[in-house]
């Protein structure tokens, strides 16, 4: 069902915005006839009304933990952290169970040189 808007002497087309401060009776909208062409235009369907506002989502869950890649016990104790160069933030992250130089061990996006043997 829908309430006729007052007439005025403005059209209202698709092109203009449709008219703002209306109390929309819950199920209902509102017909516009433009008082010059006589086209019948709703302003603002049913759908727009307030019985269609925004329902509560389920909260979500994290789910399954991060499946954190792990480096080999034996390699990471050979690994000497000051032969990568970090080239961007891939330190832990929040939740990241892995150490500093776990991290840098495992990133393939740091920069790797070869230490200096002083003799």
């Amino acid at each position: 069902m829908f309430f006729d808007l007052p007439s005025d002497k403005t059209c209202i087309h698709p092109e203009h915005d449709p008219p703002t401060g209306l109390y929309i009776p819950p199920g209902k909208g509102y017909r516009h006839v433009c008082p010059g062409c006589k086209t019948v235009k709703d302003v603002i369907p049913p759908q727009y009304s307030l019985t269609q506002r925004a329902k509560p989502q389920k909260e979500q869950s994290n789910g399954d933990p991060v499946p954190w890649p792990r480096a080999d016990p034996k390699a990471l104790a050979a690994f000497d952290p000051a032969t990568k160069v970090c080239s961007h933030n891939c330190g832990q992250a929040v939740g990241d169970p892995r150490s500093e130089n776990e991290c840098k061990f495992l990133c393939d996006l740091c920069w790797r040189f070869e230490k200096e043997q002083s003799k």
